[in-house]
């Protein structure tokens, strides 16, 4: 299949609205990095039938109708694998001041598209055992305590993927460096509700991790 062209198995069912958020949280993808860790554009890479970045795009529209995939570094080559998904695509041509800077032009933009929004999940493209259900789960705890941030939680502390009530997007637009928002779970630490979640602890920095991935997978 070509990665940009839906599959019968890719079909988008719209965000469930029984789903606590459906309408009002939106959802951020970060696919701005350079990957040079990796040496090449990771998140184009295939796994069961479709690229990275397009993988995760299909999960935050299976919980959100409000999507934004962030891109930069290779958006050339990233852009066209989502092109025909209903999310909006937002370059950040200021990718390099890192990964904080592209949690704020895609909460900006997340503002300018759904200016209604009441949260935003915050979503990294290279997580690739996190899919809709690990999000949905994210949903019911924030259904659950709205005024607190969301966050999963392995490898001894909170990370991505995160919900962040919209009370803390200024905060988020004044994140620098490339620290991400961690920096944000670690100040505000006793206002997060931590949901247990080791998948997210499986992401793709090097050629040998995406090996492990494909051979984890039987691929």
């Amino acid at each position: 299949m070509n990665g940009g062209e839906m599959s019968s198995a890719e079909r988008i069912e719209p965000a469930n609205p029984a789903l606590p958020g459906a309408d009002k949280i939106g959802a951020i993808v970060l696919a701005a990095g350079a990957a040079t860790r990796y040496g090449a554009p990771k998140l184009a890479l295939p796994l069961a039938g479709a690229p990275l970045v397009r993988r995760m795009a299909l999960a935050a529209l299976a919980v959100s109708r409000h999507v934004v995939v962030v891109t930069g570094a290779h958006c050339e080559e990233i852009e066209p694998l989502i092109a025909d998904l209903p999310v909006t695509r937002a370059y950040n041509p200021d990718w390099v001041l890192g990964m904080s800077h592209s949690i704020a032009h895609g909460v900006v933009r997340l503002c300018a598209i759904a200016p209604d929004v009441s949260g935003a999940l915050v979503l990294l493209a290279d997580q690739v055992q996190v899919g809709a259900p690990e999000l949905r789960r994210l949903l019911l705890d924030h259904a659950a305590e709205p005024r607190a941030i969301v966050a999963a939680h392995y490898g001894g502390e909170a990370g991505a993927p995160c919900l962040f009530p919209r009370s803390y997007f200024d905060k988020l637009m004044q994140l620098q460096g490339a620290r991400g928002a961690r920096t944000i779970l670690r100040r505000h630490a006793d206002s997060v509700r931590a949901v247990e979640m080791p998948q997210a602890a499986v992401d793709i920095d090097t050629p040998a991790d995406y090996a492990k991935v494909l051979a984890a997978d039987g691929l």
